[in-house]
């Protein structure tokens, strides 16, 4: 993980506000090589995960039509896709708010051909 110093330096926070670092948590950030280790090694876990719960609910629940989603903290859409899949007919608009660039460019690149996703950094 980059640290803030270090991803200060390399401008992996141009774009955030300076105080969104005054936290008492170290900051969670993800630069181009840990994207790439999350996609390598979490990305598949995760969207079966996800896949699995929305399956869960979805047949739980079959009257259950949501037409919009937010996921904070999307990463690389891995429960995007899943909630995409589990309720193609009624979801029509999806929120992907990721702070990281690398982990939303990866995010824009699987779901590109998904009408209706929308990319936000913060």
């Amino acid at each position: 993980m980059f640290h803030a110093g270090e991803a200060q330096r390399t401008g992996a926070l141009a774009e955030l506000p300076a105080d969104a670092l005054k936290t008492d948590a170290p900051p969670l950030l993800y630069g181009p090589t840990e994207t790439l280790a999350y996609v390598l090694h979490g990305l598949l876990p995760a969207h079966g995960v996800a896949a699995r719960l929305c399956a869960e609910v979805r047949d739980a629940l079959p009257r259950f039509a949501p037409r919009s989603v937010l996921d904070f903290g999307a990463g690389p859409g891995s429960a995007l896709l899943a909630a995409l899949d589990a309720w193609p007919e009624s979801l029509h608009e999806a929120v992907a708010v990721e702070p990281s660039r690398s982990m939303t460019q990866v995010a824009e690149h699987l779901l590109a051909d998904r009408p209706g996703v929308t990319f936000r950094r913060s």
